[in-house]
């Protein structure tokens, strides 16, 4: 595949003025990563009240601390 058949100038747009992404994050992200992060096959994100409800179901473990000094 020729090196013009790929948008790279199109995605680093993308990662750093609609993604906010630091030029050194988009970089270190492997093809696969970015190509599943901008994937546009249907797949919704969770809504809020999803997360919510699995935040509640699944909640994060909260170690205690007491005994340090």
């Amino acid at each position: 595949m020729r090196s013009e058949d790929w948008p790279f100038e199109a995605w680093l747009t993308l990662a750093l003025c609609g993604f906010r992404l630091a030029p050194d994050a988009f970089w270190a992200m492997s093809l696969r990563d970015w190509l599943c992060v901008t994937r546009t096959d249907g797949a919704q994100a969770m809504r809020r009240e999803e997360l919510s409800a699995l935040c509640l179901k699944f909640p994060d473990e909260v170690k205690d601390d007491s005994h340090k000094p």
